[in-house]
């Protein structure tokens, strides 16, 4: 099922899909905080490991390991922060229930941490508005890294996240569109039966539902 919204955000309508409305959920996505751990999208991160992905045996920086969703470079950056921080900062920010634990460099994958895709919206939409506290350069930087798609009608920003060390899986596609009139903000999350059947479904309904609309 997808819903639609209408609220205001910078004097121009933004428009919310989203299913699985209030239930919370793993958010399996790394959270960012503004902390000296990797803010420059040129710092790398060094690869130790052989991984069925390919795209993780390699070194990464900040920009590439969103492109490839590497959890090894997620991993080494949450240790470089540290549960402390992440506690201080997930209360800033007020997302989900704000719990690190119990494991600080998984606690997005299959700890504590829990979300709704109603949580996310509203994240998001403090993002878009830069609400959050966080520098305008390091949020211009992430702007910058989630672009998905950029054309002369719009600009589709996004982050899959998925879980895949839980007994209930489910996948994630969040972000926002940008026309020259408005802002669609997005948190799609389904059930996941068959990974490879149903991974590409959170981009592939929501890119329907966003073209139903006529906005992409």
């Amino acid at each position: 099922m997808v819903l639609s919204i209408k609220t205001d955000i910078l004097q121009q309508p933004i428009h919310i899909f989203t299913a699985f409305f209030y239930e919370r959920f793993y958010p399996c996505l790394p959270e960012n905080t503004e902390v000296k751990v990797g803010n420059s999208r040129r710092e790398r991160t060094r690869s130790r490991g052989v991984y069925r992905n390919a795209a993780w045996n390699r070194d990464q920086t900040l920009a590439t390991a969103l492109e490839v969703s590497c959890v090894w470079a997620y991993q080494v950056l949450a240790r470089r922060v540290g549960e402390k921080r992440y506690r201080e900062y997930l209360k800033k920010l007020n997302y989900g229930n704000a719990v690190p634990g119990p494991r600080v460099d998984s606690f997005w994958l299959d700890g504590d941490l829990r979300i709704s895709p109603r949580e996310q919206v509203d994240f998001l939409k403090r993002l878009v508005r830069r609400e959050l506290p966080f520098r305008d350069d390091h949020v211009d930087l992430l702007r910058r890294i989630l672009v998905r798609e950029r054309t002369r009608r719009y600009t589709l920003r996004a982050k899959t996240g998925s879980s895949a060390r839980v007994v209930r899986q489910y996948g994630w596609w969040v972000g926002w569109v940008r026309t020259d009139a408005q802002v669609w903000v997005f948190a799609t999350c389904i059930e996941i039966h068959d990974a490879a059947r149903d991974l590409p479904q959170r981009e592939a309904l929501t890119r329907a539902a966003l073209k139903v609309k006529g906005i992409i």
